[in-house]
């Protein structure tokens, strides 16, 4: 106990600042590791008492709960078995950051902030160093290992590979907000360094969703940040990805199947659209695709974010919970001329462009991540753009 006192002290911590870092750190970790924090973590709350007055101090926390029980209820009348379990996931993750934002505070964000970029960095040249032994271990040609990582795509402590690139779009948005908003060189150096590793991580996943996400993303970063070299410099980039994805299938192999692909999407978003019309109202719970049977082309989910959540949660859940984004919604127009403002536009175009073919964002990794920034809307207006480990 001594021993962490210890750290609180030289950190400047308290314990509440240091259990949110710690959960903080699993999501880097195989997804398992974060399930656990938030088990720990939600006894822990139990335990010390902290659960009453944080319930209490939460606004809109009867649609949060109502919600949670509505689909939990919906999963087992479903017999929706993956449902039941992820219901329960978000019941947990609703609780840590009702929790989150009891505590969250400037200080705190800016080292949350800086723990993605550190340990990212780890998770991104452990990945670049196994693609190099791959390349040099099998003595394949350049257009040979190619197509060999086209079949073989880094997943990291991901799960899969689209979850990876949209850590890895994450990164590139908060690296990149950071570089732009720093003023100071190298650490304008070690956010270009960050954003450049995550960049090239994201190439080797070869996700076709994230790479014109994030280009766009990272246009419309520049542009709220009213960087005009910045924008031009990454549009004339944009071009060339774009000129190179359409002209050449050796550097790009995946993107010459997108057609095939987009006809598995329309066939998946055919069976959602026939979900949605037998269980409009209440949804299936939770993996609602998954637990669909009958469906002609089975997948985890609908491949669309808008059409996961209505099949998921239906027109009463989504009006149950509707509340709550709203509220946040108006949290966020109100502090549209500060800093976090910029950050939560460009990581949300991130989530609804690549949500129009992947539901990556809903996964416990990936939305920790992008719900750590949204939800510390109210709390935290600006935060600052160096290290303060």
């Amino acid at each position: 106990m001594n021993y962490i006192d210890g750290i609180l002290e030289k950190y400047g911590l308290n314990l509440d600042e240091l259990l949110i870092l710690i959960v903080s750190f699993t999501v880097f970790l195989p997804f398992y590791f974060l399930i656990f924090a938030f088990n720990a973590l939600f006894f822990y709350l139990i335990v010390s008492g902290k659960i009453i007055p944080i319930l209490k101090g939460t606004p809109y926390v009867k649609n949060v709960l109502a919600f949670t029980l509505l689909i939990f209820v919906v999963s087992v009348f479903k017999h929706n078995l993956y449902g039941i379990g992820v219901s329960i996931i978000i019941f947990e993750f609703a609780m840590f950051f009702m929790y989150y934002r009891s505590v969250i505070n400037r200080k705190l964000f800016s080292r949350i902030i800086n723990l993605y970029m550190i340990v990212s960095i780890f998770c991104f040249i452990l990945t670049i160093l196994s693609v190099l032994y791959s390349k040099f271990s099998m003595d394949l040609k350049m257009y040979e290992f190619i197509e060999y990582m086209a079949l073989h795509r880094p997943v990291s402590s991901f799960f899969n590979t689209n979850y990876y690139a949209t850590i890895c779009e994450f990164i590139i948005i908060i690296a990149m907000y950071y570089f732009l908003s720093n003023k100071n060189k190298n650490n304008r150096l070690y956010f270009l360094c960050v954003s450049t590793l995550a960049f090239i991580v994201l190439f080797l996943t070869e996700n076709r969703t994230a790479l014109p996400t994030i280009l766009i993303a990272t246009l419309v970063l520049s542009l709220t940040k009213n960087n005009k070299k910045v924008f031009a410099f990454l549009g004339i980039f944009t071009v060339v990805i774009v000129i190179l994805m359409i002209f050449s299938n050796r550097i790009f192999p995946r993107y010459e199947f997108i057609g095939n692909s987009l006809g598995t999407r329309k066939e998946i978003w055919d069976n959602a659209i026939k979900l949605f019309k037998q269980t409009f109202l209440f949804g299936s719970g939770p993996m609602a695709y998954q637990n669909a049977t009958w469906v002609t082309h089975p997948a985890n989910h609908a491949h669309n974010i808008a059409l996961d959540v209505l099949i998921n949660f239906g027109i009463v859940g989504i009006l149950v919970i509707a509340p709550l984004f709203v509220g946040i919604v108006k949290q966020v127009y109100s502090i549209r001329k500060r800093n976090l403002f910029r950050l939560i536009i460009a990581l949300t175009v991130v989530v609804v462009l690549h949500g129009m073919l992947d539901v990556t964002i809903l996964w416990h990794q990936t939305a920790y991540i992008y719900f750590s920034v949204l939800l510390a809307v109210g709390k935290v207006s600006n935060f600052e753009s160096k290290f303060i480990f």
